[in-house]
C-alpha cells in the first residue's frame, strides 16, 4: 500500500531467493493493482476465479482493498458481480505441433501441483465455452448486491476528494499481524479517510487512535443492506473507545 510492488527485496519462496526493489519513490499512477486477472485465474488448474476461492465477505474485502487504494485499479471480467464460471488456458490455434505442446504443457502442470486426473484439452471449444460470462446474474441474489456494493465504490473513488487522487505520498499505513488488521489513513488538504480491513476469519475488538477527529461512517460491507452479517462499528469513532470489526469486512469513515 505505501510503496506499489509487493516484493521490493523480500525473500520470495516460490522463487527461493529476494526478489524485486524499492518502488518508494515512484508516483502511484505508475502502478495498476488487482486481486484476480487472467494470468493468475487461466493458469489455475481449474481456472477458479476469486468468487470460488473466498466468500461473499472476501468478494467485498478484495473490492474495497483495490478500489479505495491510491492506485490504478484493474477489475478482471465478470469480477464485479462475482462471476463463478471457470477461466481456463484456452486456445484456437492451427498448428498441429503447438497444440499438442499446449497439451503437453497444461498436463505436466496439472501432474506438477498434485492434480488428479488428466487435464482438460486447451484447443477443445467446450474449453472456450465454459468460460462465458454469464451476465444475468448481475440482475440476481447476491451477484446484484455485490455488484451494487462494486458501483458504491466506484462512485466513491470518482466523487471523493481525497480518494479521486491517485497519491501514495498522502497516506499512513499501519497494521496488526496477529488480528489480520491494515488500518489506512489518507488525506488531501482539510478532508481525510480512515478505513479498515480485517482480513481475519473472526471479528476483531481492538481500540482505534482517531486523534481527536471526528469521524463519521462512510460504507461497512458488513451492513445487511450489503447482505453482511450485521455492522458492529459505530457511526462515529469516539476516541479510546474499543469497537468490533465483524470477520473479513471493511468500514470507512470520513473526517
Amino acid at each position: 500500500m505505501r510503496e506499489g510492488f509487493i516484493y521490493s527485496g523480500q525473500y520470495s519462496r516460490d522463487r527461493k531467493r529476494r526478489h524485486g526493489n524499492s518502488s518508494i519513490d515512484e508516483p502511484a499512477h505508475k502502478f495498476l493493482v488487482a486481486s484476480q486477472n487472467h494470468d493468475q485465474v487461466g493458469n489455475r488448474i481449474l481456472g477458479e476465479r476469486l468468487s470460488q476461492i473466498t466468500s461473499f465477505e472476501g468478494l467485498k474485502l478484495a473490492a474495497a482493498t483495490i478500489l479505495l487504494s491510491p492506485y490504478i485499479p484493474l477489475l478482471f471480467m465478470g469480477e464485479e458481480y462475482g462471476e463463478n464460471t471457470p477461466f481456463f488456458y484456452f486456445i484456437s490455434h492451427s498448428d498441429e505441433e503447438l497444440i499438442q505442446a499446449v497439451r503437453r504443457g497444461k498436463q505436466e502442470e496439472f501432474e506438477k501441483t498434485g492434480y488428479q486426473g488428466q487435464a482438460y484439452d486447451p484447443q477443445s471449444p467446450d474449453a472456450f465455452n465454459k468460460c462465458k460470462l454469464e451476465w444475468e446474474k448481475q440482475k440476481e441474489g447476491k451477484h446484484k448486491v455485490l455488484w451494487e456494493f462494486y458501483q458504491t465504490l466506484i462512485r466513491l473513488r470518482r466523487e471523493h476528494p481525497v480518494l479521486k487522487r491517485l497519491d501514495n505520498k498522502a497516506l499512513n499505513v499501519s497494521s496488526n499481524e496477529s488480528d489480520k488488521l491494515i488500518l489506512i489513513n489518507r488525506y488531501y488538504e482539510q478532508e481525510r479517510v480512515f478505513y479498515i480491513l480485517n482480513f481475519s476469519d473472526r471479528a476483531v475488538t481492538c481500540k482505534i487512535d482517531t486523534s481527536n477527529i471526528n469521524w463519521k461512517k462512510l460504507l461497512d460491507s458488513s451492513d445487511s443492506k450489503w447482505m453482511g452479517s450485521g455492522a458492529t462499528m459505530p457511526e462515529q469513532l469516539v476516541p479510546n473507545k474499543s469497537v468490533t470489526i465483524q470477520a473479513k469486512s471493511i468500514v470507512l469513515y470520513q473526517s
